[in-house]
């Protein structure tokens, strides 16, 4: 079916690669998953797959060390800040207008958050919604958010 010259584009997505087992010999699993795609790669460049993984279970460096047809690009997410930045932005303003949070404990929580993050909206947003959940506007500065799991060393 993937050689037949008449197979329009087909594009496939498969998320949390870096979630499935890594299996067992003769059973299915990640291993199998990624022979899978790098076998349609080679095959036909019809074929397109747009995949999402944590990067360091190495699904790139795996694909792109088998000859593919088609381009094998990287887009990782974690290198690029700012679209983090500006969510962390986006929810600071909203915790001044709604909360009247003072501009000294916003610097503060803008710094400490931006630190933690690395860049994972998942993390920072599950900690924007702690704060308002917990009603965290009448804290006077955040270092008592500290003792809390979302600032706490071991939650990062």
């Amino acid at each position: 079916m993937l050689a037949d010259k008449e197979l329009a584009p087909v594009y496939l997505t498969l998320d949390a690669l870096d979630e499935c087992d890594e299996g067992n010999p003769g059973d299915p699993g990640r291993p199998h998953l990624l022979s899978l795609i790098s076998d349609t790669l080679s095959i036909t460049n019809k074929v397109k797959w747009l995949l999402s993984s944590r990067p360091e279970v190495g699904v790139y460096m795996k694909l792109k060390t088998k000859p593919a047809l088609g381009a094998i690009v990287e887009l990782d997410v974690q290198s690029r800040p700012a679209p983090v930045d500006a969510y962390i932005e986006h929810r600071l303003s909203d915790l001044e207008r709604n909360f009247e949070y003072p501009k000294d404990v916003l610097d503060e929580m803008s710094q400490e958050i931006r630190r933690r993050a690395q860049n994972i909206f998942l993390w920072v947003s599950l900690v924007f919604q702690d704060i308002i959940e917990n009603n965290v506007a009448e804290v006077r500065c955040c270092r008592p958010y500290q003792s809390q799991s979302f600032f706490s060393d071991e939650s990062v």
